[in-house]
Protein backbone atom coordinates (compact mmCIF):
# COMPACT_ATOMS: atom_id res chain seq x y z
CA UNK A 1 0.00 0.00 0.00
CA UNK A 2 2.60 2.11 0.38
CA UNK A 3 4.67 1.49 -2.03
CA UNK A 4 1.16 2.57 -3.99
CA UNK A 5 1.41 5.65 -2.53
CA UNK A 6 4.97 6.43 -3.05
CA UNK A 7 4.83 5.78 -6.83
CA UNK A 8 1.71 8.37 -7.18
CA UNK A 9 2.99 10.99 -5.95
CA UNK A 10 6.29 10.38 -7.96
CA UNK A 11 3.85 10.80 -11.05
CA UNK A 12 2.33 13.69 -9.52
CA UNK A 13 5.62 15.38 -9.04
CA UNK A 14 7.32 14.49 -12.06
CA UNK A 15 3.62 15.16 -14.82
CA UNK A 16 2.15 17.76 -12.97
CA UNK A 17 -1.74 17.75 -14.08
CA UNK A 18 -1.73 20.32 -17.23
CA UNK A 19 -4.94 22.81 -16.66
CA UNK A 20 -4.78 26.66 -17.37
CA UNK A 21 -6.82 29.63 -16.32
CA UNK A 22 -9.46 31.66 -18.19
CA UNK A 23 -10.66 34.92 -16.51
CA UNK A 24 -13.54 37.48 -17.32
CA UNK A 25 -13.72 40.80 -15.11
CA UNK A 26 -17.30 41.09 -13.96
CA UNK A 27 -19.28 43.55 -16.31
CA UNK A 28 -21.84 45.96 -14.72
CA UNK A 29 -25.06 44.92 -13.76
CA UNK A 30 -27.30 47.46 -16.38
CA UNK A 31 -26.50 48.49 -20.27
CA UNK A 32 -28.41 50.15 -22.63
CA UNK A 33 -27.98 49.69 -26.42
CA UNK A 34 -25.45 52.24 -27.89
CA UNK A 35 -23.75 51.68 -24.16
CA UNK A 36 -19.80 50.45 -24.91
CA UNK A 37 -19.52 46.69 -22.94
CA UNK A 38 -15.77 46.78 -21.48
CA UNK A 39 -14.26 43.24 -19.80
CA UNK A 40 -10.78 42.04 -19.72
CA UNK A 41 -9.93 38.74 -20.35
CA UNK A 42 -6.79 37.19 -18.63
CA UNK A 43 -5.22 33.85 -19.99
CA UNK A 44 -2.95 31.94 -18.41
CA UNK A 45 -1.63 28.42 -19.40
CA UNK A 46 0.97 26.25 -17.41
CA UNK A 47 2.53 24.50 -20.89
CA UNK A 48 2.45 26.64 -24.25
CA UNK A 49 -0.89 26.82 -25.65
CA UNK A 50 -1.77 28.26 -29.19
CA UNK A 51 -5.20 28.75 -30.09
CA UNK A 52 -8.33 30.85 -30.59
CA UNK A 53 -9.47 33.52 -28.18
CA UNK A 54 -13.41 33.57 -28.88
CA UNK A 55 -16.35 35.62 -26.69
CA UNK A 56 -19.79 35.77 -27.60
CA UNK A 57 -22.90 37.35 -26.02
CA UNK A 58 -25.47 34.71 -24.84
CA UNK A 59 -29.09 36.42 -24.21
CA UNK A 60 -31.99 34.66 -23.88
CA UNK A 61 -31.01 32.03 -25.24
CA UNK A 62 -29.67 33.36 -28.60
CA UNK A 63 -25.91 34.10 -28.80
CA UNK A 64 -23.85 36.03 -31.06
CA UNK A 65 -19.43 36.09 -31.60
CA UNK A 66 -18.16 39.46 -30.90
CA UNK A 67 -14.55 38.52 -30.60
CA UNK A 68 -12.14 36.11 -32.10
CA UNK A 69 -8.49 36.29 -31.90
CA UNK A 70 -5.26 33.84 -31.95
CA UNK A 71 -2.83 34.25 -29.66
CA UNK A 72 0.14 31.95 -28.40
CA UNK A 73 1.36 31.44 -24.49
CA UNK A 74 4.50 30.11 -22.94
CA UNK A 75 4.29 28.16 -19.97
CA UNK A 76 3.02 29.73 -16.72
CA UNK A 77 2.27 32.93 -19.09
CA UNK A 78 -0.34 35.60 -17.80
CA UNK A 79 -1.86 37.52 -20.89
CA UNK A 80 -4.19 39.94 -19.55
CA UNK A 81 -6.58 41.07 -22.85
CA UNK A 82 -9.47 44.30 -22.98
CA UNK A 83 -12.63 43.28 -24.81
CA UNK A 84 -14.24 46.61 -25.73
CA UNK A 85 -17.52 46.20 -28.08
CA UNK A 86 -20.23 48.43 -29.01
CA UNK A 87 -23.54 47.28 -28.21
CA UNK A 88 -24.90 48.47 -31.62
CA UNK A 89 -27.54 46.62 -33.97
CA UNK A 90 -23.89 45.59 -36.25
CA UNK A 91 -21.91 44.11 -33.14
CA UNK A 92 -25.13 41.87 -31.33
CA UNK A 93 -27.67 42.38 -33.83
CA UNK A 94 -31.03 41.82 -32.39
CA UNK A 95 -30.05 40.72 -28.70
CA UNK A 96 -31.50 41.57 -25.62
CA UNK A 97 -32.72 40.83 -22.45
CA UNK A 98 -30.89 38.71 -19.72
CA UNK A 99 -27.50 38.45 -20.98
CA UNK A 100 -23.88 36.92 -19.95
CA UNK A 101 -20.59 37.02 -21.82
CA UNK A 102 -19.21 33.35 -22.64
CA UNK A 103 -15.34 33.16 -23.71
CA UNK A 104 -13.09 29.92 -25.05
CA UNK A 105 -9.76 29.49 -25.04
CA UNK A 106 -7.57 26.03 -25.68
CA UNK A 107 -10.12 24.10 -24.20
CA UNK A 108 -11.13 26.54 -21.07
CA UNK A 109 -14.28 28.24 -20.85
CA UNK A 110 -15.83 31.18 -18.55
CA UNK A 111 -18.38 33.55 -18.24
CA UNK A 112 -19.54 36.43 -16.88
CA UNK A 113 -22.12 37.41 -14.37
CA UNK A 114 -25.61 37.69 -16.00
CA UNK A 115 -26.29 41.44 -16.92
CA UNK A 116 -29.71 42.82 -18.57
CA UNK A 117 -28.91 44.72 -21.98
CA UNK A 118 -31.99 47.08 -22.39
CA UNK A 119 -33.29 49.83 -24.94
CA UNK A 120 -35.80 50.72 -22.14
CA UNK A 121 -36.10 54.83 -21.35
CA UNK A 122 -38.36 56.13 -18.68
CA UNK A 123 -39.70 59.60 -19.55
CA UNK A 124 -41.16 62.12 -16.99
CA UNK A 125 -43.55 64.80 -17.04
CA UNK A 126 -43.33 68.04 -14.93
CA UNK A 127 -47.00 68.73 -14.80
CA UNK A 128 -50.04 66.91 -12.90
CA UNK A 129 -52.19 64.76 -15.54
CA UNK A 130 -55.88 66.96 -15.40
CA UNK A 131 -54.08 70.14 -15.71
CA UNK A 132 -56.36 72.86 -16.67
CA UNK A 133 -55.67 74.88 -19.54
CA UNK A 134 -57.90 77.73 -21.18
CA UNK A 135 -58.31 78.07 -25.03
CA UNK A 136 -56.41 80.30 -26.67
CA UNK A 137 -53.73 79.91 -23.86
CA UNK A 138 -50.28 78.56 -24.10
CA UNK A 139 -49.64 74.84 -23.15
CA UNK A 140 -46.10 74.07 -21.68
CA UNK A 141 -44.87 70.70 -21.18
CA UNK A 142 -41.63 69.97 -19.82
CA UNK A 143 -39.91 66.35 -18.58
CA UNK A 144 -37.04 64.28 -18.54
CA UNK A 145 -36.28 61.60 -20.05
CA UNK A 146 -32.97 58.78 -18.56
CA UNK A 147 -32.19 55.56 -19.98
CA UNK A 148 -32.59 52.27 -17.64
CA UNK A 149 -28.56 52.42 -16.84
CA UNK A 150 -29.31 55.58 -15.44
CA UNK A 151 -27.66 57.70 -17.99
CA UNK A 152 -29.49 60.93 -19.68
CA UNK A 153 -30.83 60.30 -23.12
CA UNK A 154 -29.64 61.78 -26.15
CA UNK A 155 -31.76 62.33 -28.51
CA UNK A 156 -35.42 63.58 -29.91
CA UNK A 157 -38.08 64.33 -28.29
CA UNK A 158 -41.61 64.08 -29.83
CA UNK A 159 -44.59 65.79 -28.36
CA UNK A 160 -48.27 65.66 -29.85
CA UNK A 161 -51.94 66.51 -28.67
CA UNK A 162 -53.13 64.07 -32.00
CA UNK A 163 -56.95 65.36 -31.10
CA UNK A 164 -55.82 68.93 -32.02
CA UNK A 165 -53.41 68.14 -34.58
CA UNK A 166 -50.33 69.64 -32.94
CA UNK A 167 -47.04 68.44 -32.72
CA UNK A 168 -43.76 69.23 -32.42
CA UNK A 169 -39.98 67.41 -32.43
CA UNK A 170 -37.15 68.96 -30.84
CA UNK A 171 -33.35 67.57 -29.76
CA UNK A 172 -33.23 67.03 -26.28
CA UNK A 173 -30.22 66.31 -23.50
CA UNK A 174 -31.86 64.48 -20.63
CA UNK A 175 -34.64 67.51 -20.23
CA UNK A 176 -36.80 68.83 -23.01
CA UNK A 177 -40.06 71.26 -23.51
CA UNK A 178 -42.48 72.13 -25.61
CA UNK A 179 -45.04 74.66 -26.20
CA UNK A 180 -48.33 74.90 -27.71
CA UNK A 181 -51.11 77.74 -28.45
CA UNK A 182 -54.44 75.87 -28.02
CA UNK A 183 -56.67 77.02 -30.94
CA UNK A 184 -59.61 79.97 -29.49
CA UNK A 185 -62.10 77.59 -30.51
CA UNK A 186 -61.02 74.77 -28.82
CA UNK A 187 -63.30 72.92 -27.22
CA UNK A 188 -63.74 72.05 -23.62
CA UNK A 189 -62.79 68.43 -22.31
CA UNK A 190 -60.13 66.07 -21.88
CA UNK A 191 -57.08 65.97 -24.28
CA UNK A 192 -54.46 63.17 -24.89
CA UNK A 193 -51.18 64.64 -24.62
CA UNK A 194 -48.63 61.67 -25.99
CA UNK A 195 -44.61 62.09 -25.35
CA UNK A 196 -42.28 59.84 -26.94
CA UNK A 197 -38.21 60.06 -26.87
CA UNK A 198 -35.81 57.82 -28.49
CA UNK A 199 -32.01 58.05 -29.90
CA UNK A 200 -30.21 56.48 -33.30
CA UNK A 201 -27.28 55.37 -34.03
CA UNK A 202 -24.61 56.26 -36.67
CA UNK A 203 -27.53 54.62 -39.70
CA UNK A 204 -30.19 56.38 -38.23
CA UNK A 205 -31.94 52.84 -36.53
CA UNK A 206 -33.69 53.88 -32.97
CA UNK A 207 -31.64 52.42 -30.32
CA UNK A 208 -33.51 53.74 -27.19
CA UNK A 209 -37.20 54.74 -26.80
CA UNK A 210 -39.60 55.45 -24.18
CA UNK A 211 -43.03 56.99 -23.90
CA UNK A 212 -45.60 58.54 -21.56
CA UNK A 213 -49.14 60.32 -21.58
CA UNK A 214 -50.80 62.42 -19.89
CA UNK A 215 -54.15 64.12 -20.05
CA UNK A 216 -55.02 68.18 -20.25
CA UNK A 217 -57.92 69.92 -19.65
CA UNK A 218 -59.60 72.51 -21.97
CA UNK A 219 -61.61 74.76 -19.84
CA UNK A 220 -64.96 76.25 -20.60
CA UNK A 221 -65.24 79.63 -21.07
CA UNK A 222 -68.63 81.51 -21.85
CA UNK A 223 -68.00 83.91 -24.46
CA UNK A 224 -71.49 84.88 -25.82
CA UNK A 225 -74.97 85.53 -24.39
CA UNK A 226 -78.26 85.82 -26.17
CA UNK A 227 -82.24 86.05 -26.02
CA UNK A 228 -84.68 83.88 -28.09
CA UNK A 229 -87.75 85.19 -28.12
CA UNK A 230 -91.13 83.27 -28.35
CA UNK A 231 -92.65 86.65 -30.81
CA UNK A 232 -91.24 89.34 -32.80
CA UNK A 233 -94.44 91.66 -32.15
CA UNK A 234 -96.75 91.02 -28.89
CA UNK A 235 -100.40 91.57 -28.60
CA UNK A 236 -101.30 93.42 -25.27
CA UNK A 237 -102.67 90.17 -23.10
CA UNK A 238 -100.68 87.58 -24.37
CA UNK A 239 -97.72 86.36 -22.97
CA UNK A 240 -94.25 86.65 -24.33
CA UNK A 241 -91.77 83.33 -24.05
CA UNK A 242 -87.77 83.85 -23.86
CA UNK A 243 -84.87 81.75 -23.24
CA UNK A 244 -81.44 83.43 -22.54
CA UNK A 245 -78.47 81.24 -23.85
CA UNK A 246 -74.89 81.06 -23.28
CA UNK A 247 -72.74 79.36 -24.99
CA UNK A 248 -68.79 78.85 -24.74
CA UNK A 249 -65.45 78.91 -27.04
CA UNK A 250 -66.40 76.35 -29.53
CA UNK A 251 -70.18 77.35 -29.49
CA UNK A 252 -71.60 74.89 -26.93
CA UNK A 253 -74.28 75.37 -24.87
CA UNK A 254 -73.26 76.10 -21.32
CA UNK A 255 -75.73 76.57 -18.15
CA UNK A 256 -75.52 79.80 -16.18
CA UNK A 257 -77.42 82.21 -13.64
CA UNK A 258 -78.44 85.24 -15.61
CA UNK A 259 -80.43 88.42 -14.45
CA UNK A 260 -83.30 89.55 -16.63
CA UNK A 261 -84.43 92.95 -16.81
CA UNK A 262 -87.71 93.98 -19.17
CA UNK A 263 -87.87 97.65 -19.84
CA UNK A 264 -91.47 99.19 -21.83
CA UNK A 265 -91.39 101.46 -24.53
CA UNK A 266 -91.71 104.31 -21.91
CA UNK A 267 -88.39 102.87 -19.90
CA UNK A 268 -90.22 101.53 -16.95
CA UNK A 269 -88.69 98.44 -15.31
CA UNK A 270 -91.69 95.73 -15.71
CA UNK A 271 -89.66 92.60 -14.20
CA UNK A 272 -86.64 91.44 -13.15
CA UNK A 273 -85.60 88.12 -12.19
CA UNK A 274 -82.33 85.68 -11.67
CA UNK A 275 -82.73 82.67 -14.83
CA UNK A 276 -80.91 79.70 -15.66
CA UNK A 277 -79.73 79.56 -19.23
CA UNK A 278 -81.36 77.12 -21.40
CA UNK A 279 -84.48 77.78 -19.55
CA UNK A 280 -87.60 79.12 -21.29
CA UNK A 281 -89.31 82.09 -19.04
CA UNK A 282 -92.81 83.78 -19.58
CA UNK A 283 -93.82 87.35 -19.36
CA UNK A 284 -97.39 87.83 -18.66
CA UNK A 285 -98.75 91.39 -20.45
CA UNK A 286 -101.03 93.27 -19.26
CA UNK A 287 -104.28 94.12 -21.70
CA UNK A 288 -103.18 97.87 -21.79
CA UNK A 289 -99.81 97.09 -21.74
CA UNK A 290 -98.14 100.45 -23.55
CA UNK A 291 -97.56 99.94 -27.56
CA UNK A 292 -94.08 100.47 -28.86
CA UNK A 293 -90.75 98.56 -28.61
CA UNK A 294 -90.14 96.72 -25.38
CA UNK A 295 -86.41 95.11 -24.26
CA UNK A 296 -84.77 92.30 -22.42
CA UNK A 297 -81.73 92.79 -20.66
CA UNK A 298 -79.67 90.41 -19.48
CA UNK A 299 -76.08 89.76 -17.88
CA UNK A 300 -74.34 86.56 -17.66
CA UNK A 301 -70.80 85.80 -16.59
CA UNK A 302 -69.84 89.42 -17.41
CA UNK A 303 -71.26 89.30 -20.81
CA UNK A 304 -74.60 91.63 -22.12
CA UNK A 305 -76.85 90.97 -24.68
CA UNK A 306 -80.23 92.80 -25.19
CA UNK A 307 -83.44 91.81 -27.57
CA UNK A 308 -86.16 94.15 -28.59
CA UNK A 309 -89.76 93.24 -29.41
CA UNK A 310 -92.44 95.41 -30.29
CA UNK A 311 -96.31 95.83 -28.01
CA UNK A 312 -98.55 96.16 -30.95
CA UNK A 313 -101.22 99.15 -30.76
CA UNK A 314 -104.50 97.94 -30.15
CA UNK A 315 -107.77 100.34 -31.08
CA UNK A 316 -110.63 98.97 -29.34
CA UNK A 317 -113.87 99.92 -27.56
CA UNK A 318 -117.34 98.29 -26.31
CA UNK A 319 -120.63 100.35 -26.08
CA UNK A 320 -123.45 100.00 -23.04
CA UNK A 321 -127.08 101.19 -22.62
CA UNK A 322 -128.51 102.11 -19.92
CA UNK A 323 -131.27 104.57 -18.76
CA UNK A 324 -131.02 106.69 -21.80
CA UNK A 325 -126.79 106.88 -21.76
CA UNK A 326 -124.80 105.03 -24.35
CA UNK A 327 -121.81 104.46 -22.74
CA UNK A 328 -118.03 103.85 -24.58
CA UNK A 329 -115.59 101.95 -22.97
CA UNK A 330 -111.81 102.22 -24.51
CA UNK A 331 -110.36 98.40 -24.32
CA UNK A 332 -107.36 99.12 -26.30
CA UNK A 333 -103.59 100.45 -25.17
CA UNK A 334 -104.11 103.78 -27.55
CA UNK A 335 -106.75 106.63 -27.76
CA UNK A 336 -109.68 105.62 -29.34
CA UNK A 337 -109.90 108.46 -32.10
CA UNK A 338 -112.82 106.90 -34.58
CA UNK A 339 -116.21 107.90 -34.98
CA UNK A 340 -119.38 106.33 -34.01
CA UNK A 341 -122.49 106.34 -35.92
CA UNK A 342 -125.37 106.75 -33.63
CA UNK A 343 -129.14 105.81 -34.68
CA UNK A 344 -132.33 106.29 -32.96
CA UNK A 345 -134.72 105.50 -35.02
CA UNK A 346 -135.13 107.22 -37.98
CA UNK A 347 -132.90 109.89 -36.65
CA UNK A 348 -128.66 108.96 -36.99
CA UNK A 349 -126.12 110.80 -35.72
CA UNK A 350 -122.16 110.57 -35.96
CA UNK A 351 -119.75 111.32 -33.26
CA UNK A 352 -115.79 111.70 -33.24
CA UNK A 353 -114.39 110.19 -30.43
CA UNK A 354 -111.30 111.37 -28.67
Amino acid sequence: MRKGVLLLAIVLLIFPLVSGELLVSQPKTIYNLGDEFSVTLTLLSPTDASDFLSAAFVCDGAEREIYKAPFALKAQEQRTIPLTAPLSSFFIGSLSGDCYLRAAYNGESAQSQHFLLTSEVTVQLSFVSGTLVDPGATLSINGSALKKNGAPLLGVVEVSLPELNLSSQTLFNESFSAAFTLPAQTRSGAYLVSIRAYDRDAKNVVLNQGSTSSLVRVSQIPTSVSIALGTPRLTPGNAQSYTVLVTDQAGDSLVLDANVTLVNAQGTVLDSRLVRSGATQVFQSERLSAPGQWTFTTIAADLTSTRSFVVEEVSNATYSFFNGTLSIHNEGNIPYNKQVTITIGSVQEVKQLF
